[in-house]
């Protein structure tokens, strides 16, 4: 094990201990990471990492003023996207989610 191997390893016990999430993946599969409530950290057969923080979000061509434009919203919170449904907005594809 490399010294930057201990290093991630020790991270991502540390937040776990501290009460963040844990997700885990087989080796040779990283891009499918399965959250996991009790990993047994079994770093032979399985990855680990602290679970991404996701934002969703869409974009919208405003109509609002004279100039148009096109913004995003984002989904931190309910009332501040119902309140964009009361302006003249075109709402432009459906919700995305990234990893931050």
């Amino acid at each position: 094990m490399t010294k930057e191997e201990a290093l991630r390893r020790a991270l991502v016990l540390k937040a776990y201990a501290d009460g963040k999430d844990v997700q885990h993946s087989r080796h040779g599969d990283p891009a499918f990471w399965i959250d996991n409530k009790f990993p047994v950290f079994d770093w032979n057969l399985y990855n680990y990492r602290v679970k991404p923080k996701t934002i969703k979000y869409r974009n919208y061509f405003s109509t609002e003023f004279e100039d148009h434009f096109v913004r995003t919203a984002t989904a931190r919170d309910e009332k501040e996207v119902s309140a964009l449904n009361l302006l003249p907005v075109k709402w432009i594809g459906d919700w995305q989610e990234v990893e931050v």
